[in-house]
């Protein structure tokens, strides 16, 4: 059975295809512009990273939310659960909206492997919720 959950490679692979297809670019065009950043690519790097064959450099990261003129955030942006790590999953919307940087998110420090949302570094969701008393 195919695992639900998307890796955060499996996300950006995806984002690649799909910001690129909508500029009507082909995987040479956008190689072309990696390379004119000073990034040797060729045709088949955009063709590996769109297969989840190959993984991204934060550098390489930034140039290609560059070359398709998109926000980084758009490359992170997923359509389903994604699997932090080897055993945590954040859902959908919760990861969408730490990747648009309007949260951050922690480690849960009564738990091995839970994670929690953060509003300010610090303060958790909860403690930023305010009371009937406030």
């Amino acid at each position: 059975m195919e695992n639900p959950y998307k890796t955060p490679e499996e996300v950006v692979s995806e984002a690649l295809k799909r910001c690129r297809e909508a500029r009507r670019m082909s995987q040479q065009d956008v190689a072309n512009r990696m390379s004119r950043l000073g990034l040797n690519w060729a045709h088949t790097t955009c063709s590996l990273l769109e297969r989840g064959k190959r993984g991204l450099s934060v550098n390489e990261f930034v140039a290609l939310a560059l070359v398709l003129e998109v926000r980084p955030s758009a490359l992170l942006s997923s359509d389903g659960p994604v699997a932090v790590g080897a055993r945590d999953v954040v859902p959908r919307d919760t990861f969408n909206n730490w990747m648009k940087g309007n949260h951050a998110m922690g480690l849960d420090p009564d738990s091995q492997t839970g994670l929690r949302m953060i509003v300010e570094v610090g303060q958790t969701v909860d403690e930023a919720t305010p009371t009937e008393e406030e």
